[in-house]
């Protein structure tokens, strides 16, 4: 797989999991990412791992993967079984810019937060390399289960994870979508969806209470009003619960599920999702 055949290397052992680390420069990109990954400890099943890759990774990758070891010992009582934890990290580490790269759309941006004038959106290059390249080489390299992957993003990744749920490339069986940033482009992800055949894929969708309304530790800021406008204006949580909505009306009632989660901001909802997302993605 060409797309791999720059530099592999061991890195350090996490505890209950072994852990390897790849630096891959991708062709289709043309960027590089740094890739974590641990599997569980024992033998693997014989169809191998299920296996979960995170966007943004960097942030995420040491508390999902911590997770999944914690609650899969128990996992008649968790609801979360044992799985790979895949990270895909930009190099260098993701900016703003650089997530807008990867995760966003060349569309029109109605909030003034959309590519800066340096940065040209290449979401679609991205899911390309995503599924066509890194997760075929992935799933050979670290025998997994080709039928049992799951893809998790958070805010614009959470659209790119979207937009790969509404792609006929997909690799992917289940999805969390957490905040997704929709506003990016509402319109193109319906007029996707209206056209998408997404089988029999599953998504997770999730919003916190104060991600269109201020909480009490922001009302008396200086940029309490303008922050209060752009969350109004974004429609996190309604776009988020309309979007499940329509795909259950389109592919059924096991096809998305929405969760709202009380006294949760856009940065802190991520903690609060992961257990839930994974007990999610565990339910086949």
């Amino acid at each position: 797989m060409q797309e791999l055949s720059t530099s592999i290397g061991q890195a350090a052992k996490m505890p209950c999991t072994a852990m390897h680390a790849w630096t891959i420069a991708s062709s289709t990109t043309g960027a590089t990412y740094r890739i974590y990954a641990t599997q569980p400890e024992g033998m693997p099943p014989e169809s191998g791992w299920p296996a979960i890759f995170l966007l943004d990774g960097e942030g995420l990758f040491g508390t999902v993967s911590e997770a999944i070891a914690r609650l899969s010992r128990r996992a008649d009582a968790t609801g979360v079984k044992p799985a790979a934890t895949i990270a895909i990290c930009a190099e260098p580490v993701a900016s703003v810019d650089v997530r807008r790269r990867d995760f966003g759309t060349p569309s029109p941006d109605p909030h003034g937060a959309g590519p800066s004038s340096t940065t040209q959106p290449q979401g679609e290059e991205f899911l390309q390399f995503l599924h066509t390249a890194l997760v075929p080489a992935l799933v050979e390299a670290m025998q997994l289960d080709g039928r049992k992957l799951s893809l998790y993003g958070h805010s614009l990744a959470g659209f790119s994870a979207l937009n790969s749920f509404l792609s006929s490339a997909s690799p992917f069986a289940r999805f969390a979508a957490i905040s997704p940033s929709i506003w990016w482009d509402r319109e193109g992800l319906y007029a996707r969806l209206d056209h998408a055949d997404t089988g029999n894929r599953r998504i997770f969708l999730a919003a916190g209470e104060w991600e269109e309304a201020l909480p009490p530790w922001q009302a008396r800021t200086e940029q309490a009003e303008s922050i209060l406008a752009r969350r109004q204006a974004r429609r996190m949580i309604r776009n988020a619960r309309e979007m499940s909505e329509r795909i259950v009306a389109r592919s059924g009632a096991v096809a998305a599920t929405f969760a709202f989660f009380e006294d949760e901001d856009h940065a802190s909802i991520v903690s609060r999702s992961i257990a839930p997302a994974l007990r999610f993605i565990s339910v086949e």
